[in-house]
Parts: structure tokens; sequence; C-alpha cells
């Protein structure tokens, strides 16, 4: 690690005091929260669904016990680095919640990117054994998300 700059985690890419000054307005409290919760929920809505989904897969077809690690990969894809800087906000005031919220808003940034471009997901969701609607619930979960994280740039 090199002065105030982590090199990798959550935290990767930040160097808090050279940008401060350039930093929104920390969003408040209760948005930080709220959007915690949101994209934990929606991991763990998302992890059910592909859960329900094996398991239709394996009932029918027994020797597809594989399949989970496949699925998983949608897991992988939208994974924790949100929720751990999240919580780095959360814990943090001024210019380093502002710089953990910025970081926050480019992995929603990054996740809406996969998204789009995420053939796997349009795959699942179009699977014969159980109605899913994965791009759906992740697409308004992150539309959230962007509302939250750019209030107070917007307002600042």
């Amino acid at each position: 690690m090199k002065g105030n700059q982590a090199n990798d985690g959550p935290t990767s890419g930040l160097h808090v005091t050279a940008v401060s000054h350039r930093l929104p307005k920390p969003a408040p409290f209760i948005k930080l929260q709220r959007s915690r919760l949101t994209w934990a929920q929606t991991r763990d809505t998302v992890r059910r669904q592909l859960r329900s989904l094996y398991e239709a897969i394996v009932k029918e077809r027994p020797n597809e016990a594989a399949a989970m690690e496949r699925l998983n990969a949608v897991l992988h894809t939208f994974d924790d680095r949100l929720v751990n800087v999240l919580d780095l906000a959360l814990n943090a005031e001024g210019p380093v919640r502002a710089a953990h919220q910025m970081r926050a808003k480019q992995l929603v940034d990054m996740y809406i990117d996969e998204l789009e471009q995420n053939e796997l997901i349009t795959l699942i969701d179009e699977n014969p054994w159980t109605a899913l609607n994965l791009r759906k619930t992740l697409s308004n979960s992150l539309k959230d998300l962007t509302a939250n994280l750019e209030w107070e740039v917007s307002n600042a």
C-alpha cells in the first residue's frame, strides 16, 4: 500500500486525500443504509431464484449437479464488493464517506453495464424449468441504487 491508496479490495483505486476537494457531499446516512440493504436483499433474492432453478433442473436431470456452478457465475458477477464499499461509507464521514460513495456508484455503473451485456442472465430468464426474471430484479435494484447514490451529487 502506498500512502493513502488501497491496492485491492473494495477501496481499490481510492486516494482519498488527493481527491477530497473534488468529491460531492456524501449521501445522507439513511440513503447509504437503504442502498446497502437493497443490494443485500437483491443478492439474496437472486440466490434463492438460482437455487430454485437448480433444484428444478436436477429434479428433471439428476446428472446436472454441476449446473449450480454455472448458475453461480451470476452471483460472482454481481458480487459483495458493493455491500463492502457501502459498509465502509457507512462507517466513514466527510470526504472519506464521499470517496466510498463514489466507488459504490462506480460499482453500480459497472453492474449496470454487465447486466446489459450478460447473455447468461437472458438464458436463465428464458429457461424451460421455472419462471424467473433476474434481469428485471437486478435492473430495478440498480436503478434504486443509482438514485440513492446520486442524490447528493445533484443537490450539492
